[in-house]
Order: C-alpha cells, then structure tokens, then sequence
C-alpha cells in the first residue's frame, strides 16, 4: 500500500504538502517487498496514512468504472468506424451528452512499432478517456 497523499516521484511533493526531497528513503511507497529484502529503513513522515478498507474500496470501484467506460467507448468507436483506421468525434454512449474525441491506428508499424493505437476522451468531465496500444 501507498500512503494516501502520495502524488507520484514526477511530483515535488505530496498532497499533505511534503517535499519528497526531505524524506529519503520515501514512506509514501509502504513496505515494499524488494525494500525489506535489501533491508531498506523507509523514512518517517508524520502525514503517512494507507488507505482504510473503505477508501481502498472505492477506490477500487472508481478504478471499475473507468476501466467499463473505457470499453464501452472503445467498442461504440470500433462499431463507427466499421474497423477502420480514422480519428474524429461522436456522441459519447455513456453519458449522452459529451462529444467523443477518438483516435484509432491499425497500422502494424505505427507507434514505436508497437501495433494498433487507440485514444478516447469525452468532453463531459469524469467521462470516458484512455489510451493505449
């Protein structure tokens, strides 16, 4: 577990307002196993909180919510474009309301070679949006 004001490493500090520079090693990340193994002393931080089992619960449904608006996008795109390759705009299916911007390679050697690309994102805060290959 991460402690619940943790931002990212990307970030200067944390949402309690910590420099991340002023605790080293970082108490954010929990116990983490490789840590322990190389008997690793995490650093103390007086705002260190994990999540309750109620917070990692919705949590966990706020991240299901997403992940199902993010399929059903997907499939409501895939079905516009008849299996094509394009990138435009539609009227989102989940909330009704927004315009769905949508993105979609099918080149095998596009991006990075990596194969299919897809982007979504509705108009409509807290609405569809992903990316990926």
């Amino acid at each position: 577990m991460s402690c619940i004001h943790f931002t990212g490493i990307q970030n200067d500090k944390c949402k309690a307002g910590v420099r991340y520079e002023n605790v080293r090693p970082l108490p954010c990340l929990g116990s983490r196993p490789q840590a322990v193994a190389a008997g690793v002393t995490k650093a103390h931080c007086d705002f260190y909180r994990e999540p309750t089992a109620e917070e990692r619960a919705a949590e966990e449904a706020t991240f299901a919510k997403g992940f199902e608006q993010l399929a059903t996008a997907l499939l409501a795109v895939d079905q516009h474009l008849e299996g094509k390759a394009d990138s435009g705009t539609m009227p989102c299916p989940i909330c009704k309301t927004g315009q769905l911007s949508y993105a979609v390679s099918r080149s095998p050697r596009s991006i990075s070679r990596r194969g299919n690309y897809f982007a979504v994102k509705c108009s409509t805060p807290g609405c569809a949006e992903g990316r990926g290959h």
